[in-house]
């Protein structure tokens, strides 16, 4: 039974921003002087307003909300998005293992986002990489028969797999069967599900905890009405009871001790969205505007990728265009994409996306006609050998070296962008020919490579 009273944190900065009589000799130096106009409820931990990482007032009641909400075992919340919420992640698996007595190694996905691999490098969390047949830059499909013959016959047993579904393309792996395989072996399953926060929301809920994940990280203010950097990390009921036990105070490791109380106040105002009737009914109206806008594309020749609800994603060379192109074209026309490259075109929508916005991006690609542009898709490398760790190579003296004198040489760090993807190599691993062949075709002229 939900609580009267479902937003606590805003309610008490709204009390505290209409006191005008107080007087703020307190952090932070603006003192409640609009400058941008939210800084009147921009405060830190004063007295009622309840510390983040050791709750036990307003944020505490709003987090609970929020863990009744999602149907988690528990529920917290992270200023610093997603990513803060993969680095406390592997933290807790690392004490966990050693608690245990248990090899810190997960089996991972090789779709993954940048910071699972920066958290790799600060914990020391080892990785096995499972990237199947059929893994192409952005996606990594995972057939579970295969995934349990890779899983039965790796030589040390992972304490997790870690995946990450949606992918950036809206690619949903079989979360539900996944889950099965991973219990059956003793093994949890941890989802990258920044994409998908609102999944639980549709009228057949599709979010990891519901197909039973064990540790799930959303990115609340992607797809949900929050702030950027507003973000969850939840427990499924059935997670070991160490992960909840453990979790604050192995967060306040990777965040700051200021935590925005705009951020906090964002995700507990989404409380009383998730909650309301409204919210759900327009949310899954869009769902039925998004498969019925597919289903309109795919008759006039567009190939639709994916199947998140609440995701458009087209191959633009299906109708011989650029997604660079299209973007520029649709730009032209106020309409601002997610993401566009060489291949894809992807428009994110969400409940408070208006009707009549995604239908003009709909009815304009209607329009288009077929081109003669057809590159394509560039396939990836074979895995290459592990040399060093994430982190031994994080942390080795590290040297600039030309493109085409890389080949034998150890990666020391690459520069990519964050979507989750298939890295074709990661720090520590060997730099093949066929991979500097692959970087080389991708534009990179030199790399950064652990010094001999």
């Amino acid at each position: 039974m939900l609580p009267a009273i479902l937003t606590p944190i805003l309610n008490f900065l709204n009390e505290y921003e209409y006191n005008s009589r107080l007087v703020r000799l307190h952090m932070p130096g603006h003192k409640g002087r609009t400058y941008l106009g939210v800084e009147p409820f921009d405060i830190t931990e004063i007295d009622g307003a309840d510390v983040l990482y050791c709750p036990e007032g307003i944020i505490a009641e709003s987090e609970a909300i929020a863990s009744q909400l999602f149907g988690s075992g528990r529920t917290v919340y992270s200023c610093g998005g997603s990513s803060q919420c993969i680095f406390t992640t592997a933290w807790l698996l690392v004490r966990y293992a050693r608690d245990n007595g248990l090899a810190p190694l997960v089996l991972a996905a090789r779709n993954v986002h940048q910071a699972f691999v920066s958290a790799l490098a600060q914990t020391g969390l080892d990785v096995a990489w499972y990237c199947p047949e059929g893994a192409t830059p952005l996606a990594c499909p995972i057939d579970v028969t295969a995934l349990e013959t890779h899983l039965r016959g790796m030589p040390i047993r992972p304490i997790a797999l870690y995946i990450t579904s949606p992918d950036y393309l809206g690619n949903i792996q079989p979360v539900a069967e996944i889950a099965d395989l991973c219990h059956r072996y003793g093994v949890l399953l941890v989802v990258d599900n920044a994409h998908g926060a609102y999944l639980h929301y549709l009228p057949t809920p599709l979010h990891p905890l519901d197909l039973g994940a064990d540790i799930v990280c959303d990115s609340a203010h992607k797809t949900l009405n929050c702030l950027t950097g507003a973000a969850y990390l939840h427990f499924g009921k059935a997670c070991p009871a160490y992960f909840a036990d453990n979790v604050k105070e192995t967060m306040l490791t990777v965040a700051s001790t200021s935590p925005s109380y705009l951020i906090m106040a964002s995700l507990d105002r989404a409380n009383a969205s998730l909650a309301s009737t409204g919210y759900r009914a327009r949310m899954a109206n869009m769902a039925e505007a998004v498969q019925a806008a597919k289903t309109r594309l795919s008759e006039v020749g567009w190939q639709c990728i994916g199947d998140e609800p609440l995701k458009l994603t087209l191959y633009a060379p299906s109708m011989g265009h650029s997604g660079k192109q299209l973007s520029f074209s649709l730009y032209m026309r106020n309409i601002m994409v997610e993401y566009a490259d060489a291949h894809y075109l992807i428009l994110m929508m969400s409940a408070d996306t208006p009707s009549e916005h995604f239908a003009r991006a709909v009815e304009f690609l209607l329009t288009i006609k077929k081109g003669d542009y057809h590159p394509a898709l560039p396939l990836l490398p074979s895995l290459p050998p592990r040399v060093l760790s994430v982190r031994d190579a994080y942390l080795a003296p590290r040297e600039w070296c030309p493109i085409e004198d890389c080949a034998g040489r150890t990666l020391a760090h690459l520069h990519v962008s964050c979507p989750p993807a298939v890295p074709p190599v990661i720090a520590g691993e060997c730099l093949t020919e066929a991979v500097v062949d692959y970087l080389r075709a991708r534009g990179y002229e030199r790399v950064e490579v652990v010094k001999p």
